[in-house]
């Protein structure tokens, strides 16, 4: 949630994903910053044919690998990169799809100011995933 808070640094996230490309794991294809009302930075990594996308989180230090469909992000596993990831960025934590698609329970959307919850009701995202990263959390 976005309520007076600035933006992590883009710089980390690119340079995380450049990391993973001279160890020899992906190709970036592409990186994406901050877009209003986007609450993430994106990348586009690609790896042995195969395209998908590493997420971060603009306001904590969460990523998530997936790939996007019409419906969303389908959320992925990657040990090896998660393994790079807690090597070198060891206060970043990589979020696994078990936890990404558990659903929002009313203890967890209480821990949230009056103006998150609020925020969170007009939202309605459904899962731990959704909310994380979502293209419209405004």
């Amino acid at each position: 949630m976005g309520y007076n808070v600035k933006p992590t640094e883009f710089k980390q996230f690119t340079e995380l994903c450049y990391m993973l490309e001279r160890y020899g794991k992906v190709q970036v294809k592409d990186i994406q910053g901050f877009e209003y009302p986007k609450n993430y930075y994106s990348a586009t990594f690609e790896s042995a044919g195969h395209r998908f996308n590493l997420f971060m989180n603009c306001y904590c230090p969460c990523l998530a690998f997936g790939v996007v469909r019409e419906e969303g992000i389908s959320f992925i596993q990657n040990a090896a990169l998660k393994s790079l990831i807690d090597n070198y960025y060891p206060l970043i934590y990589v979020m696994p799809p078990s936890e990404l698609s558990m659903d929002i329970r009313q203890s967890q959307i209480a821990q949230f100011s009056s103006y998150g919850r609020a925020a969170i009701r007009s939202w309605l995202p459904l899962t731990i995933g959704e909310a994380m990263f979502s293209w419209f959390f405004d």
